[in-house]
């Protein structure tokens, strides 16, 4: 399959169905899904903001750059 986007619209190898299609084999969720506090990960940025760190693996991984 293969999808084409250019200037005169979106073409596709197969057709469209519009609205999307479940997935066969995909279970449904058997656990609601809970909302996360937000206030642990606010304080963690500020946290990682005063210290000027970064807040994420891919980052500590680069090599600071001075500006």
């Amino acid at each position: 399959h293969h999808l084409v986007i250019n200037a005169a619209g979106i073409f596709c190898s197969t057709p469209i169905q519009l609205g999307g299609v479940p997935i066969p084999g995909i279970p449904d969720l058997v656990e609601p899904l809970i909302a996360l506090a937000p206030a642990p990960q606010i304080e963690a940025l500020r946290a990682a903001a005063r210290g000027a760190k970064p807040i994420c693996p891919v980052c500590e991984k680069m090599p600071s750059i001075q500006a």
